[in-house]
């Protein structure tokens, strides 16, 4: 009779999300108040254990059809199944067939006892010498050592380019770099970047990879520039000669490669992108350490408007950068920045209001409120977004306003639902930052969205969420609670019942407790029991951990015991 004890596995559960829209800001400014509330939008619980069992008959039956069948493909399955069954008996068939005289089967079996963890020298030592490119390959996918210094030369092409991707050690390091000057250009590429990948580990070789520095193959020239940077070996002279390469995509790798160096030499490289032709090598010079140099401002400015967003985004940040860690440059950054909210072009008007946001400033204040009337709801959403980052309460009035209007959908023939959602995460972001600045008229004002079902989503999620910061605890549970009956309703939202849960739990409820604690008897509650959790534990002023229940998984084989058969 087989062992019926069996391996235990953690894995992350990826459970549905509860819902998505959520605001970084918001909890962000929230956490800053207080460490222990409950953050708004999606929330993760914790992994559950996932205990994997293997009935002992499911194993019999995989061992007696690999000596009965005759099939091939049938033999390369079933050995395959093994590598799901973390058994000891698995491990004993599986060494058994690494010297089956099929080489499909020997490779399978390599595979699976890689899947089971049990891919070691010592258990695939039958093989180590094999004569099969097949089980040579999976050798390799192993990551042992000698399969890997063998491969680098292996005949076989398949073999030699998944050991020149895979190395582990310093002496796989060695035997792919002393492959480079062999090999042709693709390949050549796949070796440069393994090393590269191994970081200040491939110091050694690096002198094998600095020839091609000057190869006139593209590829093969910015393979060598990446390792050398993921090394740290690169020097600047080094990247002032490529930055004179003729190829734009040699100039980005060169900028980017430009990260490792110190501050003063990334200035002087980043001056020299930015004034490049080609929009990608500017965008690679706006990511460089530029901070402590404030003539970079009217630069960076003029980038936004180039129409090539990566640019705009990595300009924009670099701005921001500036402004926070400049003295000199703050000022000039914020008047560039309140220039911008009255631009003709909407998303100038985003990226000044997207700086001041970031740095937290008032400047402008006047205008940038005056953005939530803004005709484009892009504009409108930016806007409402950075003036609960600034958190001035003048902004309150016009913040709920926003909100209202986002709800109200013109018709105009065919919808654009593109336009209408955006409408609708600006109304969420308006809600949301009302209630970051404290702004209490925002719960009158939405009130009436925490039951209705036809509300937008976000509007909505967001209303209930205000409710919990800044509503009287009785009043949450008293607003809320019809909420929690509805857990079975299928036209229901399960985010608006979340919200539910934890704005009882921010309010710190004691009228909640034993609501919460029916909810979570319920059938059908076990998508909100971390939820519930969280509330409770806030309520109660409690930080007891969270351990999700146990779930039995067994594996799906192609042969499966039926009952109990032990």
């Amino acid at each position: 009779m087989m062992n019926q004890a069996f391996y235990r596995r953690k894995f992350v559960t990826t459970h549905a999300a509860v819902w998505v829209g959520l605001s970084l800001f918001a909890q962000l400014v929230t956490a800053q108040e207080d460490s222990a509330f409950i953050a708004y939008g999606d929330i993760t619980p914790p992994a559950a254990t996932i205990n994997t069992v293997v009935q002992p008959r499911t194993i019999e039956l995989i061992d007696a059809a690999l000596e009965s069948d005759i099939d091939t493909a049938r033999r390369v399955q079933l050995t395959s199944d093994l590598g799901l069954c973390p058994v000891p008996a698995s491990e004993a068939i599986l060494k058994r067939l690494l010297t089956d005289p099929d080489p499909l089967i020997r490779a399978a079996a390599v595979q699976s006892l890689r899947l089971l963890g049990l891919g070691t020298e010592t258990i695939l030592s039958p093989v180590l010498k094999d004569t099969s490119p097949l089980v040579r390959f999976e050798l390799v996918n192993a990551k042992l050592p000698a399969a890997i210094i063998a491969g680098v030369s292996d005949d076989d092409a398949s073999v030699r380019a998944t050991a020149l991707a895979t190395s582990i050690n310093e002496a796989t390091d060695r035997a792919i770099a002393d492959q480079i000057d062999k090999l042709p250009s693709p390949m050549q590429a796949v070796a440069v970047r393994t090393l590269g990948d191994r970081k200040e580990a491939a110091k050694s070789v690096a002198p094998k990879i600095a020839p091609l520095l000057a190869s006139d193959n593209i590829v093969s020239r910015i393979a060598a520039i990446d390792a050398l940077t993921g090394i740290g070996v690169i020097e600047f002279v080094q990247i002032q000669t490529q930055l004179a390469h003729p190829h734009s995509a040699v100039r980005v790798a060169t900028t980017h490669a430009a990260k490792v160096l110190s501050a003063t030499d990334q200035i002087v490289v980043a001056k020299a992108a930015l004034s490049d032709k080609d929009l990608s090598v500017r965008t690679a010079g706006a990511l460089l350490a530029i901070e402590s140099d404030q003539s970079f401002t009217e630069t960076l400015v003029a980038q936004l408007s180039q129409n090539y967003q990566p640019l705009r985004l990595a300009a924009r940040d670099a701005l921001v950068r500036l402004g926070k860690t400049n003295d000199a440059a703050k000022p000039l950054v914020l008047t560039a920045s309140e220039k911008l909210l009255t631009d003709a072009t909407p998303d100038r008007r985003i990226d000044g209001s997207y700086i001041l946001g970031q740095l937290r400033s008032k400047q402008g204040l006047a205008d940038h409120i005056k953005l939530l009337e803004d005709s484009d709801w892009r504009v409108v959403e930016q806007a409402a977004r950075s003036l609960g980052q600034i958190g001035d309460p003048s902004a309150g009035d016009k913040l709920v306003e926003t909100a209202l209007r986002s709800i109200e959908v013109k018709s105009t023939g065919q919808p654009d639902m593109d336009l209408i959602s955006t409408q609708y995460r600006a109304g969420e972001q308006a809600v949301l930052s009302a209630t970051a600045i404290k702004h209490k008229p925002v719960l009158a004002a939405t009130k009436k969205f925490y039951l209705q079902k036809l509300t937008p989503g976000g509007v909505r999620n967001a209303s209930i969420y205000a409710l919990g910061l800044l509503g009287q605890p009785d009043q949450v549970v008293t607003d809320l609670r019809p909420l929690l009956g509805r857990i079975a309703d299928p036209e229901e939202s399960p985010a608006s019942i979340s919200e539910a849960i934890k704005a009882m739990g921010n309010a710190k409820a004691k009228t909640a407790i034993q609501p919460l604690k029916q909810l979570a008897g319920r059938e059908g509650a076990s998508e909100y029991l971390y939820i519930i959790h969280l509330a409770l534990n806030r309520i109660n002023e409690t930080n007891t951990p969270y351990t999700p229940d146990p779930v039995t998984f067994e594996p799906h084989t192609s042969i499966r015991a039926l009952g109990d058969n032990r």
